[in-house]
């Protein structure tokens, strides 16, 4: 950790040191949407805590833009650089508890505002004015040379903003605000679907258990972004969409537990505190998301839900709480591993986004999948797998990245197959799957764990030939046609957009990762689908 704080501290005085040079370079601008801001911000944060066990807050996005406003025109990387320090700021000084980031397009005022509240040690009065001046800190012991903020307030600067503190108290946390004047919106021709109407198969009431403490909680935050888009509150479980957060009892939350019908889903929020109480969590209703939270994450629990609902409900479809058993299998929607494991050995905890990815932890995350001719309850995604050394195709146009995949699975006991493009995965993808089912009739012993069929596949995207996601597309159409079992595909890609991991899901991926993939956290989400990977 002393590493992590000394590159951090160095950093901030280099960019002191050159701000003349910074202040007159170029700017630039283009338009972004309020989900890349959250995915720039949430990465970075991954970087400064990952496995860093002093911080266990849980960071929520949300967002409260103009209906119209699709997107801003702005400086991403400036604002990322006006923000990091603020959000980095309200981590370090709320051990315990949660930090909220509220963004907010005011496009009448062409302004942008960006909310970081804490629910941590708060600034005491005395120390409210100096607190943006260069090498000050109010706690002597924290990380940092406190320069955090002073450049914070001279990186709004360049794009028309300004950072203040609105208030703090002690005990209860800081709120502070960046505003951005002369921001440009990109409007859209009409007002999009609130979430409600969009997924039409989920009840479109929420019903939340009482927070775990007094304090404003996860579910708290969830129930509000869920109200803002168009859900209703209500006084009972009973055809609700049900939400609530994971508490260090575990007695509490089984009785909690107890009290949500089986034929109902439910959203469980756990923070980063409890994590490691909530990695093998198997009741079948319940789908497990933990932190950071983005907006994303939320966007993609719902649709995961309802596209399950939605292929498994026998009622019609205009009847959002009619709900026909719908079984859930935990997952974790996280799903954004940032930096590689040889930068900073640490532990997995990391956004992921999720999602996952992110995001994601060990908690089950794949996509939704019921074939139509099993009449017994299916599951949400496909059930894991037994096998402790799945067979790997390895997919990759740079050479490099190819080799380095090809050495974790050698260090990993994973056999695999490698191709270089998408068209060269799919043509080895369908001769290996023909083999094993032919090697697989010919056994009337049929066991998974010696099953040599392709069970993982780690995709590149942007490749000649053939691009991931179609390569993605063809090998689930081959895996339908031929009633071969799916394999689990992860996505690896240096790209990371809304429109890439939509049609990453969309072609049929189960999980998403941005390069350079963090090597423990990889580890981890195999673990998820393959259960005894690693002690096989």
């Amino acid at each position: 950790m002393a590493g992590r704080d000394l590159t951090s501290i160095i950093n901030n005085l280099i960019a002191l040191n050159k701000w003349s040079d910074i202040a007159m370079a170029e700017r630039h601008y283009a338009t972004h949407t309020l989900d890349e801001l959250e995915t720039e911000i949430g990465n970075e944060i991954a970087k400064v805590t990952m496995g860093d066990t002093r911080y266990k807050c849980s960071i929520f996005f949300t967002q409260d833009s103009a209906p119209v406003c699709e997107k801003i025109c702005i400086d991403i990387g400036v604002l990322r650089d006006t923000l990091l320090p603020l959000v980095i700021n309200s981590i370090q000084h709320t051990p315990q508890g949660n930090v909220s980031v509220t963004a907010s397009i005011q496009a009448d005022r062409k302004q942008l505002i960006v909310d970081v509240e804490d629910t941590g040690r708060g600034i005491h009065v005395n120390d409210q004015q100096r607190i943006f001046e260069a090498y000050e800190k109010v706690d002597p012991h924290s990380a940092g040379a406190g320069l955090g903020l002073t450049l914070a307030s001279k990186f709004a600067s360049l794009i028309h903003g300004s950072v203040e503190l609105v208030s703090s108290e002690i005990g209860r946390g800081s709120h502070f605000r960046a505003i951005f004047r002369e921001v440009e919106c990109d409007f859209s021709s009409q007002p999009p679907q609130s979430l409600a109407v969009k997924f039409d198969s989920l009840p479109s009431r929420l019903f939340k258990f009482p927070a775990v403490s007094g304090s404003s909680s996860l579910s708290d935050y969830l129930a509000s972004f869920l109200i803002r888009n168009g859900f209703t509150r209500s006084g009972t479980i009973e055809n609700s969409l049900v939400i609530l957060e994971a508490g260090h009892d575990m007695e509490e939350h089984r009785e909690s537990l107890s009290q949500i019908p089986s034929d109902q889903v439910a959203i469980c929020l756990v923070p980063i505190s409890e994590e490691k109480h909530f990695l093998q969590q198997t009741e079948d209703n319940i789908l497990y998301i933990n932190g950071p939270f983005l907006t994303s994450t939320f966007h993609s629990a719902l649709k995961k839900v309802h596209d399950f609902l939605k292929s498994t409900s026998k009622p019609p479809l205009h009847e959002p709480n009619a709900l026909e058993k719908p079984i859930v299998t935990p997952i974790t929607i996280q799903k954004n591993p940032i930096t590689d494991e040889s930068a900073a050995p640490v532990s997995s905890t990391i956004i992921t986004n999720h999602i996952s990815t992110n995001t994601t932890n060990s908690l089950t995350q794949a996509d939704i999948s019921v074939p139509v001719e099993i009449q017994i309850p299916s599951t949400l995604h496909p059930p894991l797998r037994t096998s402790p050394r799945p067979m790997t195709l390895i997919v990759d146009d740079n050479a490099v990245n190819l080799r380095v995949m090809e050495t974790y699975c050698t260090k990993r006991g994973l056999p695999y197959l490698s191709a270089m493009n998408g068209r060269q995965a799919v043509e080895i993808f369908t001769k290996h799957q023909k083999q094993s089912t032919s090697s697989s009739n010919s056994n009337s012993a049929s066991d998974e764990i010696t099953d040599s069929s392709i069970q993982l596949i780690f995709m590149d995207l942007q490749m000649p030939v053939c691009g991931g996601i179609e390569a993605t597309q063809q090998i689930r159409a081959l895996e339908k046609s031929n009633n071969w079992r799916n394999a689990f595909l992860f996505v690896m890609t240096g790209q990371d957009s809304s429109a890439d991991r939509n049609a990453a899901e969309e072609a049929g991926a189960d999980e998403y990762f941005v390069k350079p993939v963090v090597i423990k956290q990889l580890d981890r989400v195999v673990r998820q689908y393959f259960p005894a990977f690693g002690s096989g």
